[in-house]
C-alpha cells in the first residue's frame, strides 16, 4: 500500500542503568530500557493506570520510534513507579 508509512523502532535502546520495581506478585523485575519498560507497562503494570502511566507509555514507544529520548522516557517510567509506589531502586 502506497500511503503506508514504515516505523523504524530500536528495541536494542537502554538507558545505561537499571530501574527495579516491584509488580504485583512482588516479584522484583531489572527493567533496562524503554522497550521493557513499555512491556512491564503494558503486561505487569501493578498500579493505576493514571496520567503518569498514560505519558510512561507514550514517552517509551516515541524512544523506540527514534521520536524521544531515552533519558526521557526513564523519567517518565521512574516518574509512573513513584506514583504507582512500585520503584524499588534506580541505577
Amino acid at each position: 500500500m502506497p500511503d503506508e508509512q514504515m516505523i523504524d523502532v530500536d528495541f536494542g535502546a537502554d538507558w545505561g542503568g537499571t530501574v527495579s520495581v516491584v509488580a504485583r506478585s512482588t516479584t522484583l523485575h531489572a527493567i533496562a530500557g524503554p522497550a521493557e519498560a513499555y512491556e512491564f507497562l503494558c503486561r505487569r503494570w501493578p498500579g493505576a493506570r493514571g496520567t503518569a502511566f498514560a505519558k510512561a507509555r507514550r514517552t517509551a514507544m516515541a524512544a523506540l520510534c527514534g521520536k524521544s529520548s531515552v533519558d526521557e522516557a526513564k523519567a517518565t517510567f521512574i516518574a509512573a513507579c513513584v506514583q504507582a509506589d512500585c520503584l524499588a531502586r534506580t541505577e
